[in-house]
């Protein structure tokens, strides 16, 4: 694996799933980065959770995408508030918007606030703070010397001349500094497009082998279960170690039901009832020994990958 974290790897191939308008493999792909955030330790899961979004947000169902995004938003504030200048704006704007095209006038004014607030947060603080340094420097030199006449034209071109000294030593310190951050960045933005231009590259095979699976089920070609087996070689080989006696249909099955497709899905693409899929499921339950309250898609794939 090139990734430590699956959840990464997973997540980076849902995003570009999603940007190629593939949503059905973008929601796959997407729910198991967000799975294994938990299996892997992921304190944090704004990034999963602003990603689970932008896919409801793509399939055009915004009440989900906002109950993601608020999620994602209430996790930076709990455990990752020093990315909040780099997430938090984005996902306020997402949230005012969506409270916007709802007609729920009084989130979005709440929101927007919130988003405006952020966005101008750093370069206002910024200037205060240089303003109220200068001003109360002078205001402390022209009070200490006020008494003496004499001094009083000396003192403030040395408070006018220091003030401009600090000012200049600030500008130069953060310019200094904010050349060697630029510096850091580049190269992490280097190393990063690197990184992702190695993952689209993987990404494109597996999504192009993913869809050429999908295909052949949706029209019940006869070469799918081969196609399958390619993709997922360990597939069989995990399902036949659970009860050896499971048919190749039965395990047909298994890989319509592994790959997402609902219970009418398979009845449409097999011509099949949908009672004759349901009376299938339950016997493959049976010999599978699977709990009836266990969904057998999350089933499957915790069982494969296991």
């Amino acid at each position: 694996m090139i990734f430590k974290f699956k959840s990464y790897f997973y997540n980076v191939r849902g995003e570009i799933f999603l940007e190629r308008k593939n949503l059905d493999s973008a929601q796959y792909y997407l729910f198991k980065a967000y799975h294994y955030s938990f299996k892997e330790g992921f304190v944090h899961k704004n990034r999963f959770l602003n990603s689970i979004g932008n896919l409801y947000y793509a399939k055009g169902d915004q009440k989900k995408a906002l109950e993601y995004y608020l999620k994602a938003l209430s996790d930076i504030n709990r455990y990752n508030k020093n990315s909040f200048s780099a997430n938090g704006p984005g996902l306020l704007k997402s949230i005012y918007t969506i409270y916007h095209s709802l007609g729920d006038d009084k989130n979005y004014r709440l929101y927007y606030e919130q988003y405006q607030a952020a966005h101008e947060h750093f370069s206002n603080h910024l200037n205060n703070e240089v303003l109220v340094t200068t001003n109360t420097l002078i205001g402390e030199k022209v009070s200490e010397h006020a008494e003496e006449k004499q001094y009083r034209n000396l003192w403030l071109v040395v408070v006018i001349v220091s003030a401009g000294g600090l000012l200049g030593f600030f500008f130069y310190y953060h310019a200094k500094t904010q050349r060697k951050k630029d510096l850091m960045i580049r190269q992490k933005e280097t190393v990063l497009l690197k990184a992702e231009q190695e993952t689209s590259t993987l990404s494109m095979k597996v999504g192009d082998a993913l869809n050429e699976v999908l295909e052949a089920a949706k029209k019940n070609l006869p070469e799918f279960w081969s196609l399958f087996q390619k993709l997922y070689p360990d597939f069989s080989k995990k399902i036949l170690s659970a009860n050896p006696d499971i048919k190749t249909s039965e395990l047909i099955l298994c890989a319509y039901t592994f790959l997402g497709f609902t219970t009418k899905d398979i009845a449409v693409y097999t011509f099949k009832a949908i009672q004759t899929v349901k009376n299938n499921k339950h016997n493959l339950r049976k010999r599978l020994y699977i709990p009836p309250k266990q969904d057998l898609n999350i089933w499957l794939r915790d069982f494969y990958q296991s």
